[in-house]
């Protein structure tokens, strides 16, 4: 998640993002919902892997949940991904 630091009355909102390989990228809930990022990297498929978060309001872009727990020892997350699957790849 992204963290606020602090400056003499400034506050910078840091997001996290890597470009992992050519066009395939990783980021955070808050990179998640910045348009022009995903407009500017020309993204069109969105994994979220979040139960909660919703996906940007961007059209043209394939998207698709991996609901993950958020609980690191979780044994619910294939119970969760097969659950979130469409009927036609169950």
């Amino acid at each position: 998640p992204s963290s606020n630091i602090n400056c003499d009355e400034l506050s910078y909102n840091i997001m996290f993002y890597c470009e992992l390989l050519s066009g395939l990228w990783i980021g955070d809930t808050d990179i998640l919902m910045n348009d022009k990022f995903i407009n500017d990297n020309n993204i069109s498929i969105i994994l979220n892997c979040t139960q909660t978060f919703n996906f940007p309001k961007i059209k043209n872009i394939k998207k698709v949940r991996l609901p993950f727990s958020p609980v690191r020892e979780s044994n619910d997350d294939i119970y969760l991904i097969r659950e979130s699957a469409p009927s036609q790849q169950r």
